[in-house]
């Protein structure tokens, strides 16, 4: 947000905080304005946060809409993102078509990252999703539980 005065740094900073409080319509409107940024990086650079802020408000409709937008460069993070959001199984199907779940990735495969935030998140159906595809952790994975 420092650079919320810069040219382009307006939309920069309303597309994370509009996909930090789930503002679906903001995000359309963000995406789709004919707003220019200080630099084409920065662009792709506001997308990627923004699509960070919607794994942290659990917004698998602000992720959806981000999803287009993302480079196909960065298909495996985004993968083992959806897999910590509730619903995130939707973009995990979709994403199978373009990523592995056996391509290494972080010092593990896809998959395995992916059930592991899915895990960590406790997201049940996602943990689902990927072992029915044979997805398996090699390593012990710590989850606190509320009781």
């Amino acid at each position: 947000m420092a650079d919320a005065f810069s040219e382009g740094g307006w939309g920069d900073t309303a597309l994370s905080v509009a996909a930090s409080r789930s503002h679906v319509e903001s995000i359309q409107l963000i995406l789709h304005s004919d707003f220019i940024p200080a630099a084409a990086e920065a662009v792709e650079n506001a997308r990627w946060v923004a699509l960070r802020a919607a794994v942290g408000a659990n917004s698998i409709l602000v992720f959806k809409e981000l999803l287009p937008y993302i480079k196909q460069e960065r298909y495996l993070e985004t993968f083992t993102m959806a897999a910590a959001i509730d619903g995130g199984v939707s973009v995990m199907a979709e994403l199978l078509a373009r990523v592995e779940l056996n391509t290494r990735f972080q010092g593990s495969t896809v998959g395995e990252s992916g059930l592991i935030q899915a895990l960590v998140h406790l997201r049940p159906e996602n943990v689902n999703f990927l072992l029915k595809r044979g997805v398996r952790v090699k390593r012990r994975v710590g989850v606190l539980r509320s009781e």
